[in-house]
């Protein structure tokens, strides 16, 4: 009778959190910067523009376990104020004055303007095991980089960029929303490297 009871427990645990579910809202690092030193930055003054849908990019994910920990659970990353941030410190790092502007820009008012368009956003994440389970994340980043001149507006150059992370950790799946948080983080450190490396080395110099 015990164990009919346990089960009928579980039952009602398993129905309550499919009906109701559980979700984590969670705000990532404001201070992802590119981990490299430039040396000398080119004197340009410079606009920087996002497209709206990094600007209020929020990742989803939910546990692509059926059941068992995580069941139930979905967890938001709000990624556009960090991953914004982020691309801002990687062009400050390439340039004297940098500034973040919006997209209808007039002819003249910056030396170069750079552009990141979002491509893709993806963060898998799983629970294996039931009794201590292991919380795995992987996270994609890939982005359009665009460079224009600021005197008439034409495309220079453009490449893309793109980041990801990897997470893998003993943690239920209320320690996992800062774990795979680290994952998303990652991704983010990866393109502003990337960025910042591209940006430095003369991307959309111009001529």
């Amino acid at each position: 009778m015990a164990s009919h009871r346990v089960i009928k427990c579980l039952f009602l645990m398993l129905l309550t959190v499919s009906l109701f579910g559980c979700e984590h809202k969670v705000t990532l690092a404001p201070t992802i910067s590119p981990s490299s030193f430039i040396a000398k930055k080119y004197p340009y003054k410079v606009a920087v523009v996002f497209s709206p849908e990094m600007q209020n990019l929020v990742v989803h994910a939910k546990p692509t376990n059926p059941i068992g920990p995580g069941f139930g659970h979905v967890y938001d990353y709000q990624v556009g104020n960090s991953l914004c941030q982020a691309l801002l410190n990687s062009a400050d790092t390439a340039y004297n004055q940098v500034l973040q502007a919006d997209l209808d820009l007039k002819e003249g008012e910056f030396d170069k303007v750079i552009k990141f368009t979002l491509v893709n956003s993806n963060l898998n994440i799983e629970f294996v095991g039931l009794v201590l389970p292991t919380a795995k994340g992987s996270y994609s980043l890939s982005l359009l980089m665009e460079a224009f001149d600021g005197q008439n507006l034409n495309l220079l150059q453009k490449a893309p960029i793109s980041g990801n992370g990897f997470v893998s950790q003993q943690a239920d799946e209320f320690a996992a929303e800062k774990l795979f948080s680290t994952a998303v983080e990652q991704g983010i450190q990866q393109v502003s490297d990337n960025a910042a490396n591209l940006l430095a080395s003369g991307f959309g110099e111009i001529r």
